[in-house]
């Protein structure tokens, strides 16, 4: 191993080790693509003599150095169980230790992560038949498919699924046109199954196809397809007041128009839903909200580049959590790390960094909502709304007069860095930034038709959200 890993305590000639024995940490520098670990055996001071074969491995897999000549996932890897390095003495070899080999696609890969425990899986890559039979295979060891995700890749369709200890009826739908898709749904339904899952996309004939999981459940539910953004949006806040809340949203692309997709479950408590057009932002907005208490119960991504949407649906929540996105060396690395800590994946979303269904036709432009284009949309139900002296109070933060027909002031007892003003479905309809350090601001609202406004205010301290009434 090399000096910079090793354990400090090791560091004197002739210091023996034994099973068990803490040898050294793992790194991420370099050119890496996770964390590693460097071993080297030597005999005296000779580079690369003595004993070739030493260790035995239970898992993993090695490549002679020699042949890994390029980041393909092709690349002749050998499966190590129970055996040692591959090879000639005189030679390198690389070792990945993993149940399975490296992947080095360009597809983007994110995840939701929620405490928990049990025996869970990830399979990601499948075709229809293979996914089918995995899924089969953890059943019969006492896992129920949790959340499957379809991507598109060139004229392919791939699956990947996630899988929670579990038990009760389940079914996997792998891809059907829509009438056949509701009539299933329908009648699932009445035989005590619940929809967990929906995934649309084209298959390699351009056709559109629905997927989905089913799991045991007699809740009451919803399910709503085909919508605008600002259609999903009206329909989300709908189905909120009437006690359903979206436990599933898939966003997705057919001829370069943005549609939705969503599944609802009976429920109550706070809830919220976010629309952003970078990661950044929806990252920042995911902080915001589990820092008010507010949990990410499923995200849905689609596009590339600048045309990536993320879309995510909140639940009031206090459990652990995780958000990730990477490639996929990374983000089985990241999987297998904090699965040791008490955390389990709940939600896995994969997308191709090109290809159709992502970006434009050749010769055609991008068609997004106009509502979207360069907007965040942000989303309270009722029960988020309600709470505006909830909200993590860390701030004094008064707004005057209320309700108000012109302008009203913003008086903090912290420096107000910016604030947004959202109307009641979650639009921003105006925002603000400070140049300069102040505790006393002055927003107009003079063009603002009259009605209820959620005004959220950032500052040194914090975010603090107030309700705002426009009067005419």
């Amino acid at each position: 191993m090399q000096k910079g890993t090793l354990n400090a305590a090791l560091l004197q000639v002739g210091k023996a080790v034994k099973a068990g024995d803490f040898l050294g940490y793992a790194g991420n520098s370099g050119s890496s693509s996770g964390p590693h670990l460097h071993i080297h055996i030597r005999k005296e001071t000779t580079i690369e003599s003595g004993p070739f074969r030493p260790l035995l491995f239970n898992t993993g897999f090695a490549i002679q150095k020699t042949s890994f000549t390029s980041l393909s996932s092709s690349a002749d890897w050998k499966a190590l169980t129970a055996h040692g390095l591959p090879g000639y003495a005189g030679t390198r070899a690389f070792i990945w230790p993993s149940g399975s080999m490296p992947n080095y696609g360009t597809n983007v890969y994110n995840g939701v992560f929620r405490a928990g425990t049990g025996t869970h899986a990830m399979w990601v890559g499948a075709s229809a038949a293979a996914i089918v039979a995995q899924d089969n295979t953890h059943k019969g060891n006492g896992m129920r498919m949790t959340d499957l995700s379809v991507t598109k890749v060139g004229s392919s369709v791939q699956y990947s699924g996630v899988w929670r200890a579990g038990t009760g009826v389940s079914k996997l739908q792998t891809g059907t046109t829509w009438a056949a898709f509701t009539a299933e749904w329908n009648t699932l339904s009445g035989q005590g199954y619940r929809l967990l899952d929906v995934e649309v996309y084209t298959d390699g004939s351009g056709n559109v196809r629905y997927a989905g999981i089913y799991g045991a459940g007699n809740w009451g539910h919803h399910l709503v397809a085909g919508m605008t953004q600002a259609a999903f949006n009206t329909k989300w806040a709908e189905l909120g007041g009437l006690g359903f809340r979206l436990v599933d949203v898939e966003v997705y692309k057919i001829g370069g128009v943005l549609y939705y997709a969503g599944v609802f479950k009976s429920g109550g408590g706070g809830y919220a839903l976010w629309h952003a057009n970078d990661w950044n932002s929806f990252t920042t907005k995911w902080s915001e909200l589990h820092a008010q208490g507010y949990r990410l119960v499923d995200l849905d991504t689609d596009g590339t580049g600048n045309n990536t949407v993320y879309s995510g649906t909140f639940l009031a929540g206090t459990d652990g959590y995780a958000l990730y996105q990477n490639n996929w060396n990374a983000f089985y690395s990241y999987w297998s790390h904090v699965s040791d800590r008490g955390l389990r994946l709940t939600d896995l979303n994969i997308r191709a960094a090109s290809g159709p269904g992502f970006n434009p036709i050749e010769g055609e432009d991008e068609q997004l909502d106009d509502d979207f284009i360069n907007e965040e949309v942000l989303l309270v139900g009722p029960a988020l709304s309600d709470r505006s002296e909830q909200t993590v109070e860390t701030v004094d933060l008064r707004v005057f007069p209320n309700p108000v027909s012109d302008q009203f002031s913003i008086s903090a007892e912290a420096d107000i860095l910016g604030w947004n003003l959202h109307s009641a479905l979650g639009t921003i309809v105006q925002r603000g930034e400070l140049e300069a350090a102040t505790q006393n601001t002055v927003v107009q609202v003079n063009e603002l038709p009259s009605g209820v406004y959620y005004l959220i205010v950032q500052t040194a301290k914090g975010s603090v959200k107030r309700k705002v009434e426009v009067v005419r």
